[in-house]
């Protein structure tokens, strides 16, 4: 029988092109854990009311589920790295969320691009 789980043990290091001597290593979200951080994004959109007046904090709402759900992924994704703060010590993103958010901005991004690859590969279901 064809296996249809995430292997916990399948990871793929990156080298960052943003940091010079830096690295990830990934693993792929499961299913679950995919919905569970698709609900982070949008399921806070859904507890705002409508109307002129809350448009901003809907906005509001929205951005900060975004915030969540990416510290979700860096925390469940990133099993490995060696990216250290400005006094040497290395970033703990699985229990720190604090640590994302010191990150250069590109480097941040890189990595989200990279743990976006991992976990939406394109399937063709020949449609």
């Amino acid at each position: 029988m064809p296996r249809a789980t995430v292997n916990a043990n399948d990871t793929e290091r990156y080298d960052l092109k943003t940091c010079e001597g830096g690295f990830v290593v990934l693993r792929r979200l499961t299913y679950g854990e995919k919905l569970k951080r698709q609900e982070m994004s949008f399921g806070a959109a859904m507890k705002v009311d409508g109307g002129r007046k809350r448009q901003q904090s809907a906005e509001m709402v929205m951005d900060m589920a975004q915030t969540a759900a990416t510290e979700f992924e860096f925390k469940n994704c990133i099993v490995e790295h060696n990216l250290e703060d400005d006094s040497g010590a290395l970033l703990d993103f699985r229990t720190n969320t604090a640590h994302i958010h010191l990150l250069d901005p590109r480097i941040g991004e890189e990595i989200s691009e990279y743990i976006n690859q991992m976990n939406n590969a394109p399937v063709d279901l020949g449609n």
